[in-house]
């Protein structure tokens, strides 16, 4: 979901064909990062303790499964 936003602010961008509406994705990454995958990932790690961090191990944050299961 972060990363089909982030593409679609890059396009729009791309798009406007000027620098200003670039600051949306390069803003937009770290803001999400910090402000709400931070805290999700948190409570998940609460929640599920050492099963969310074989599942973190075996999943990439932004591009989906980078190995197999």
């Amino acid at each position: 979901m972060y990363l089909g936003l982030s593409i679609l602010l890059l396009g729009w961008a791309i798009k406007l064909a000027t620098l200003s509406p670039f600051a949306g994705p390069l803003l937009f990454v770290p803001l999400i990062r910090n402000v709400q995958i931070g805290p999700e990932e948190h409570a998940l790690r609460m929640q599920f303790g050492k099963d969310f961090d074989q599942y973190c191990q075996r999943v990439n944050r932004w591009f989906g499964r980078t190995t197999q299961a």
